[in-house]
């Protein structure tokens, strides 16, 4: 560790620790440097949950779309790739409803919303558990066309 550290040099804002201590540190003290796009995030989250991207832009409001949107704008904002400004003008929704989604689905289904959920996390047959009740119009979420 400490001949990685000599070779980074002293220009370089880099954190040493483990993933579990840098994603332990309070939000803004984070420094993220990422090359990640916010089409690489729509890609990884639609190819994750088995949607079409095509799919998740228009105004359908089934869970499996709400919670892709959610995890979008959530992965986006957290990792500092785009604001849930552009996220929502991306993905034809309003900030507040994006915001609103994270906070339902961040409780519901917490490892969906961690920085290494875009990494670890394969889709075993898809999610329809996630999904169980999306067809039911009492369960579907708040969504702007």
């Amino acid at each position: 560790d400490i001949e990685l550290f000599r070779r980074v040099g002293s220009n370089t804002l880099r954190a040493i620790g483990s993933a579990q201590f840098l994603a332990s540190l309070p939000h803004h003290a984070r420094i993220h440097r990422t090359q990640t796009s916010l089409d690489q995030i729509i890609r990884t989250v639609t190819r994750m949950l088995e949607v079409e991207v095509a799919t998740v832009m228009s105004g359908a409001r089934q869970r499996r779309l709400t919670i892709a949107r959610a995890m979008i704008a959530w992965h986006a904002s957290e990792r500092r790739v785009a604001s849930l400004t552009v996220v929502a003008h991306r993905l034809h929704r309003r900030p507040s409803t994006l915001s609103h989604g994270i906070n339902r689905y961040r409780t519901r289904h917490p490892e969906l919303f961690e920085l290494s959920a875009l990494r670890d996390i394969v889709p075993l047959g898809g999610i329809d558990s996630l999904a169980s009740s999306s067809d039911d119009p009492r369960h579907a979420a708040p969504d702007d066309a």
